[in-house]
């Protein structure tokens, strides 16, 4: 039992009842993700089952713990349900599986055999965790920041969070099959994912200083020449640049909505053994932050404020459509003239928030 099914279990036994009997249900679905998406898709996953969703668990009570907030039951309970959810549709293949929840869900429990109201939160939140939304990596916003299920007040966008950054500080040694790569076994597709993963040991967030720290530790053999990937080969260092690049990212993104957990770096230090001696032969450490001027493409602002991009429910504001309004076009059902002091004070407001987060991107 990790540390955030036991926060649950001391908090709402009736709750943890409820949960303990659909990870019971999952369970043998999860013993079997690997060998199903690897059958499907070809080559080896690296470890989606048991022992990844305990990991996610115990990440997400980490990062909880480092938080200026606390979790009700009810949220607990849904985050929970979440982690075991979020990778059960990798058993028919990775492509597109966090939008394929409820086809297994589906399977293993029917129709009535389980509450439709905690499920549907809890596959919202757990469909966050890869893929896009509306053709963007920022999946977050489909969900929403605060709503109530049941009467009961909850934050399915920070759920959605705490579970898409502890998915990311799951990657570990025991996610690799060390047996087959080390008796050269592996699919060639597969090959620089398992290495990655085996070594990896260390993924720690420090709240404090805004830090997740990465280590990792290799045989200098594997830095050699390049290794299978998908359908084609890249050297290990640069799967390190890459999934080091997309941590990085994942933890500036998920932080914005975690309470006081401002995560702005990422140091990463590598170990390499020397393959005869197993002494150490070199060590390559690098920091990860964001030091340059924000590049924003033109257009980007419509990316980054809303109210620009959905201006008065009409589309973007732009000077084509701008013209429009001052020339008495109807916007939202009103001639601009006829504006009551609501919607001015509306409008002031909106402006307000469009300075906000302009300025903030800025920061």
């Amino acid at each position: 039992m990790n540390d955030l099914e036991l926060s649950l279990k001391n908090v709402s036994d009736e709750l943890f009842k409820r949960y303990d009997t659909l990870a019971t249900g999952l369970a043998p679905i999860h013993r079997e993700v690997v060998a199903g998406a690897s059958a499907t898709d070809g080559g080896w996953l690296t470890d989606h089952g048991p022992k990844h969703i305990e990991k996610v668990g115990t990440e997400a009570a980490k990062i909880i713990d480092q938080m200026d907030a606390e979790l009700v039951p009810y949220e607990i309970f849904l985050l929970l349900i979440s982690i075991q959810v979020h990778d059960i549709a990798n058993i028919s293949g990775r492509a597109g599986h966090e939008n394929r929840i409820d086809e297994v869900w589906g399977r293993v429990f029917g129709p009535l055999g389980f509450d439709s109201l905690d499920k549907n939160i809890a596959i919202q939140i757990a469909s966050t965790h890869g893929g896009t939304f509306e053709g963007s990596k920022s999946t977050l916003r489909a969900v929403e920041r605060e709503t109530k299920y049941k009467n009961i007040p909850i934050r399915p966008r920070l759920l959605a969070a705490i579970l898409k950054l502890a998915d990311e500080l799951a990657e570990e040694v025991d996610r690799a099959s060390t047996a087959q790569l080390e008796l050269g076994l592996l699919p060639k597709e597969s090959e620089v994912y398992h290495i990655y993963s085996s070594g990896l040991h260390t993924a720690h967030v420090e709240a404090s200083s805004g830090t997740i720290e990465l280590k990792l530790a290799f045989s200098s053999e594997y830095f050699g020449r390049k290794f299978g990937k998908g359908k084609g080969e890249v050297f290990l260092l640069e799967e390190i640049y890459e999934r080091t690049l997309k941590t990085w990212s994942e933890a500036i993104y998920c932080s914005r909505y975690l309470p006081s957990l401002l995560l702005t770096t990422v140091d990463v230090d590598i170990q390499i053994f020397d393959e005869k001696t197993k002494l150490e032969a070199c060590r390559v450490k690098y920091r990860l932050e964001d030091t340059g001027y924000p590049t924003v493409a033109k257009g980007d602002i419509y990316n980054v404020c809303p109210d620009l991009a959905d201006f008065k429910g009409k589309g973007r504001l732009t000077p084509e459509s701008l013209k429009a309004v001052l020339a008495g076009d109807r916007i939202g059902g009103k001639d601009p003239s006829e504006a009551d002091s609501d919607e001015v004070e509306e409008n002031v407001s909106s402006f307000g928030r469009i300075v906000k987060v302009v300025s903030g991107f800025f920061k």
